[in-house]
């Protein structure tokens, strides 16, 4: 729109108006055209303007879209390719798992075969004579790596170990020496041994072990001859040095010199009493001294050679010497008299020996036969001739029922004393038989030979019981026992064996029951092992000794069982004598005796809190009674047969018995009421109370197997076994039980009858067993051939299998810490064996620990041992 100009007329303006006058005009309409145009213009800028941002934002929202598909696809094929990647890579990770597992599995295969061989390796050595130790650190090095892995050691290892133990405990070799050994003499308790040594000097060793206790020097000159008192406390050694010396046996300690002899000892004796020591020597004098006060008392003069034997009698007051005089000599005691001489052997007289009873002399010459003669005249009995060459070695029974004869002619030769007969004999060994003894007990003879063996025999048929291999050269000395269980031999190889006369496993054995065992038993503080017997004895035994405690005599029938209190300070026994007694376990002395019973008493146990014991008889009844006054109880009356067991609840108010009417009852222990009743297929051998006292285990005569429950006497559904259950053993808490039968050991749950394990047995007929105490986790079974064997419950394995007995084994128990297992026997003994190979492996370690060769076992014994026993066991 354009401005008004002011100058310009307009029509219809008035003239003269002034300019400031407005004067008004007619309206014109407003443009809206153009208006509309601009709005119109404005619109299509701003909606061109608009589409123009929106096409922008299309575009940029598309090539976004675009950049994020593309960024997508980036990242999902980076994705696929990590994906691929990862899938390769754990393809990768699963081949070499595979092959790390192939490896390690071949490699675990490879460790087992050859451990396996080292055991295979073992159980071969074993049965080489010589070789026993080397079987031994074989078999240590097998089991040792083979319990330090999670696979636990294979049957050929413990096998390997086993027999490895049983063969090295035949015979301890004993060195120390590198100069031949010429002599060997047990202490009178069996404890120790003297022998000679190098440069002069004797040694005392532990019987046991082999080890080295003293060295005794002092002698200038080899010692030829030693010789323990008859207490044990002093030994005396003879030199070519020409001196005597006695020395404190249990130091080594010297106590005194006694000089004199102008030449070499050849013999020396103690007497009976131990109060005087008679030394022979080159000199042709024997010599008497007082070993109390130490001086000289005798010289014996007489013979006109080199004096190379003297003996006392038993009674002390007369000695024997023999002479390269080719004479024999009594002599008094006391006065130094000569009261006999002994000539007509036409050689050497090389030993003499008073037989026992003192009524007569035996001597051996090299003129190849022995004599007897009377000690009262000197006068000749009797004529010991057969040997084809000169006699070595005199020897007499304990009895003094026969006499040993030993000669070059490679044989021994067994005659009888009074008649001067030949009784056997002793033929095998293959050069020149050098020393015999007898045991102490008589009935065997032992041996030794320059064919570098002993042999052991039995004296009155002459077979040969065993030949004792291991020396490489010849053996002169060999001595028995006095207990009779070993026999030590001294060789020109400078080593001395100590042999086992029975070939066991077992850590120790335990002999002197006259009858097949019935029951055996631990203390719970494990001091004591209790044996019963049909000899109608029970025994207590120290098990780290072997010593018999005491016997508890007063039986007239068989001891059918035998436990101990809780406490272990009394002890129960019961006997078909019709009664039962109550012992105290230290003292033996009878505390009470329960006698009212009219028939054989089957069991007897403690009750809880043990003032009272129940007994159960072939009468047909029950019975309790006061162990403080021995005063009878109640009496349990019903059954019509004889009550076979008896079982008690935890709680102690119910007692339970079964018998051969077939019966299995309950009764309330204070008033004597029966409160059930459940009838069996047969009579009923035994029933006992299982888990929590809420089942009842029960087997028949039949071997028939049932579970009842307690309160309502329902059978519980049982697996089927094979064939009668021979034996049984149900756990001390009562929570599994084990069977036998022909198809081997069953491990069974005690609640539900669920069977746990089947263990087998490959034919052995089991006749014993039992569980171990903690957890459980261990049954240990004995047959019918007197083999044992030992199971882990928990993964069916075979521990360990021994044989020793010789008859069937008639009890098996654990020690309270179950690292023992106790066996007993019909062949009269009980035995005590590790229920571990770590156990077994113990004992390896600790035989070889006084071997020269301990320091290839070292290692392997400790790390092992150290590792086993710091595993703590766990509930299966």
């Amino acid at each position: 729109m354009r401005a008004m100009d002011p100058q310009r007329r307009e029509p219809g303006n008035r003239v003269g108006r002034s300019e400031s006058f407005r004067y008004d005009e007619p309206k014109k309409k407003f443009p809206f055209k153009w208006l509309l145009l601009f709005a119109a213009l404005t619109g299509g800028f701003w909606l061109y303007y608009d589409l123009r941002q929106e096409t922008a934002r299309a575009d940029e929202e598309q090539s976004t879209r675009e950049r994020l598909e593309a960024e997508l696809a980036q990242e999902i094929a980076q994705r696929e390719v990590a994906q691929k990647a990862r899938a390769a890579a754990e393809q990768q990770r699963r081949e070499a798992d595979h092959q790390t597992e192939a490896r390690t599995e071949d490699w675990n295969r490879s460790i087992s075969e050859t451990l396996n061989e080292r055991g295979q390796r073992a159980s071969l050595l074993a049965k080489v004579p010589g070789q026993e130790y080397e079987a031994l650190l074989t078999a240590v090095d097998a089991a040792g790596k083979g319990l330090g892995r999670p696979e636990g050691v294979d049957e050929a290892v413990a096998k390997g170990l086993i027999d490895a133990v049983a063969a090295a405990r035949s015979t301890l070799p004993v060195g120390g020496a590198k100069e031949p050994l010429t002599f060997v003499e047990y202490s009178p308790n069996s404890a120790l041994l003297v022998a000679d040594g190098d440069k002069s000097t004797a040694r005392i060793i532990d019987a046991n072990s082999g080890a080295l206790l003293a060295t005794l020097k002092g002698h200038t000159g080899d010692v030829r001859m030693g010789r323990f008192a008859p207490g044990g406390t002093l030994i005396a050694t003879g030199s070519a040095d020409g001196t005597a010396r006695l020395w404190d046996a249990t130091t080594g300690a010297p106590v005194v010199t006694f000089t004199g002899h102008t030449a070499q000892l050849t013999s020396l004796a103690f007497s009976p009493d131990g109060m005087y020591l008679a030394t022979a020597s080159g000199d042709h004098t024997v010599r008497v001294w007082d070993t109390r006060r130490q001086v000289l008392l005798h010289t014996l003069e007489g013979h006109t050679d080199d004096v190379v034997w003297v003996d006392f009698s038993a009674d002390g007051t007369q000695l024997v010497t023999s002479s390269w005089d080719k004479t024999a000599r009594i002599w008094d005691t006391r006065s130094g008299v000569s009261l006999h001489t002994l000539t007509g052997h036409t050689d050497g007289v090389r030993m003499a020996r008073f037989t026992p009873n003192g009524t007569w002399v035996v001597t051996a010459s090299d003129d190849g036969t022995g004599a007897i003669w009377r000690t009262d005249t000197g006068e000749l009995v009797a004529k010991l001739e057969g040997h084809t060459g000169p006699l070595r070695w005199v020897e007499v029974s304990p009895s003094g029922a026969l006499i040993l004869t030993t000669g070059v002619d490679g044989s021994g030769r067994i005659w009888e004393t009074r008649s001067g007969k030949l009784i056997s004999t002793l033929k095998g060994h293959s050069d020149e038989v050098t020393s015999g003894r007898f045991s102490a007990s008589g009935q065997r003879v032992v041996t030794a030979s320059l064919d570098g063996t002993a042999r052991l025999w039995h004296p009155k048929t002459g077979q040969s019981m065993a030949i004792l291999r291991g020396h490489t050269a010849a053996i002169y000395a060999v001595d028995f026992a006095p207990d009779g269980e070993h026999v030590t031999t001294a060789s020109l190889d400078g080593m001395m064996r100590i042999w086992a006369i029975e070939q066991s496993s077992a850590l120790m054995s335990f002999e002197g029951h006259l009858g097949a065992l019935t029951t055996t038993s631990i203390s719970t503080d494990g001091k004591r092992i209790l044996t019963s017997s049909e000899d109608g004895t029970a025994r207590l035994w120290d098990p780290a000794t072997g010593r018999l405690v005491s016997t508890l005599k007063g039986h007239s029938g068989s001891v059918t069982t035998a436990s101990f209190s809780s406490d272990g300070s009394k002890v129960l026994t019961a006997s078909d004598d019709w009664t039962a007694h109550l012992w105290g376990a230290e003292t033996a002395v009878t505390l009470g005796r329960f006698t009212g019973h009219t028939g054989p008493i089957n069991d007897a146990r403690f009750l809880p809190g043990e003032a009272q014991v129940v007994t159960v008889s072939g009468d047909g009844t029950a019975r309790l009674w006061s162990t403080a006054d021995s005063k009878p109880g109640t009496v349990f009356i019903g059954h019509t047969g004889a009550v076979r067991s008896v079982d008690i609840t935890s709680d102690g108010s119910t007692l339970l018995t079964s018998g051969d009417d077939g019966s299995i009852r309950l009764w309330d222990r204070r008033s004597g009421r029966l409160l059930s009743r459940f009838d069996s297929s047969g009579p009923v051998v035994t029933a006992r109370f299982a888990s929590a006292d809420t089942r009842i285990l029960s087997i028949t005569n039949a071997g028939e197997l049932e579970l009842r429950e307690a309160k309502t006497g329902l059978r519980l559904p049982l697996a089927t076994v094979k064939g009668p259950v021979t034996a049984f053993a149900i756990g001390p808490a009562k929570l599994n039980f084990a069977t036998a039968s022909a198809d081997g050991v069953w491990a069974w749950d005690a609640t539900t009858g669920v069977v746990v394990k089947h263990l087998l047995t490959d034919g052995h007929k089991v006749s014993a067993m039992a569980f171990s105490v903690e957890f459980e986790n261990k049954i240990a079974a004995g047959d019918v051939s007197g083999d044992l064997m030992i199971w882990d419950r928990t993964d069916g394995h075979l521990v360990a299998a021994v044989h020793d007995h010789l008859d069937a084994i008639s009890a098996v128990a654990f020690a309270p810490d179950g690292s023992r297992v106790i066996t007993g026997s019909r062949d009269f003994s009980a035995n005590v064996y590790p229920s571990s190979i770590a156990g077994f492996l113990q004992s390896a370690c600790e035989m070889l620990r006084h071997q020269d060769s301990y320091e290839r076992a070292r290692e392997t014994c400790d790390a092992p041992l150290a590792a086993e026993s710091a595993k703590s066991p766990t509930p299966p």
